[in-house]
């Protein structure tokens, strides 16, 4: 209640009863009492390991807000790039002969899926800007037809759906992405795909790679999700 008096609205602080609510503990993923967490629009960021004390909680709200603040645009507050979609817009995006799109399937109410939003955040903002790429989110408890339709094995999964070319002269081309849940990862994957060299950007709040994941990512050579082929430029006609 202390620390809650400190933001001057910037952070908003709120109890939850693990016994009256128990399914929340769960989704979340709470085994010890007390457990201190922070959302960012409505997305698990990180938990607070340190002293329970009002002005340590402050400070480290601050923190991470100021980080948050500084990794969305100063000003802007809810600056995102990647885009979420609704029903209509995905049915004409992965018909869309001329886009390459890239969607994770998430359920709001998935821990796995919140841990993973500013990883996926982080793909979107190495591939703003280019062309004929976009990298978009799909909530499964909205549109569950896409959800049955394209998501196996729970969420959050991840789909890339790849323009008509050359090669490919049909839609939706799509490829089940199952490599490590990591932003440097799908980097690679994409990369691989749209025949681009983007390098990784970095924003605060991503997953730390466990000890000897970024080498094997750098080492990995061939997709475990897929055949050798990439997504060529459209060129000409179909």
């Amino acid at each position: 209640a202390k620390a809650s008096r400190v933001e001057g609205g910037r952070a908003r602080y709120a109890y939850v009863d693990s016994d009256e609510h128990p399914s929340v503990a769960t989704i979340y993923g709470v085994d010890e009492l007390p457990t201190v967490r922070l959302f960012v629009r409505g997305r698990m960021l990180g938990d607070y390991n340190g002293r329970r004390m009002a002005p340590d909680i402050s400070r480290h709200a601050e923190d991470l807000v100021n980080k948050v603040d500084e990794a969305l645009g100063k000003g802007s507050g809810t600056r995102e790039v990647a885009v979420e979609l609704d029903g209509e817009a995905f049915t004409t995006a992965i018909y869309n002969n001329s886009l390459s799109i890239f969607v994770m399937f998430y359920t709001p109410s998935c821990s796995a899926s919140a841990m993973l939003f500013r990883d996926f955040e982080a793909v979107a903002r190495t591939f703003e800007g280019e062309g004929g790429v976009s990298i978009a989110r799909l909530n499964t408890d909205d549109f569950p037809d896409a959800s049955a339709k394209y998501v196996k094995h729970g969420t959050p999964s991840f789909v890339l759906f790849g323009r008509a070319d050359r090669y490919f002269g049909f839609k939706p081309k799509e490829v089940v992405y199952a490599d490590f849940r990591v932003a440097a990862a799908m980097v690679k994957f994409l990369n691989r795909k749209f025949a681009t060299k983007r390098k990784l950007v970095t924003i605060p709040g991503m997953l730390e790679l466990p000890p000897g994941m970024e080498e094997q990512i750098k080492a990995k050579q061939d997709d475990v999700d897929a055949p050798d082929w990439v997504f060529q430029p459209a060129r000409g006609e179909l």
